[in-house]
């Protein structure tokens, strides 16, 4: 029996010489044969488009790195932009809210002290009717020269 074969699936292949003999050794007391194995290999998807191995497969350079560095920094900076023009739209919303609830709040005190005012004065308006009655009535029983210059 021949040690090299030219199948290189055979186990009879080409071996270091280290152990070649443990070859040797193991082929005269045993002759083992293997059978062939046909494999077939799935073929490629024709499907596949050329551009997404192409850009695969191309290496960056440095301008489109920064170029990438640039557009992530500006797309960040434009979500900041924003997040920070709502806040301070909303933060306007709220002033202007307080501020038109501070003057309805001063509005309506305002309107509280002129109606209390006016309750006060027919009150006190009320009393000198009253007095005036009185007086009147004073009068009538006992007449008493009243100053012409009070006479109005």
């Amino acid at each position: 029996m021949p040690l090299k074969s030219a199948d290189p699936l055979s186990p009879r292949g080409n071996l270091p010489p280290s152990l070649s003999k443990f070859r040797e050794d193991f082929e005269e007391e045993e002759d083992v044969s293997f059978p062939k194995l046909k494999l077939t290999l799935p073929m490629k998807r024709k499907h596949e488009s050329p551009a997404i191995s192409h850009v695969s497969k191309k290496r960056k350079s440095p301008q489109d790195l920064v170029r990438e560095v640039a557009d992530a920094e500006c797309q960040a900076r434009l979500i900041m932009n924003e997040t920070n023009a709502k806040e301070c739209t909303a933060r306007e919303q709220i002033k202007r809210q307080s501020a038109h609830d501070t003057a309805i709040a001063v509005e309506q005190m305002r309107i509280k002290a002129q109606e209390e005012q006016a309750a006060a004065q027919r009150a006190h308006d009320l009393l000198m009717m009253e007095k005036q009655i009185e007086l009147a009535r004073l009068n009538s029983r006992f007449p008493v020269p009243i100053d012409p210059r009070l006479q109005g």
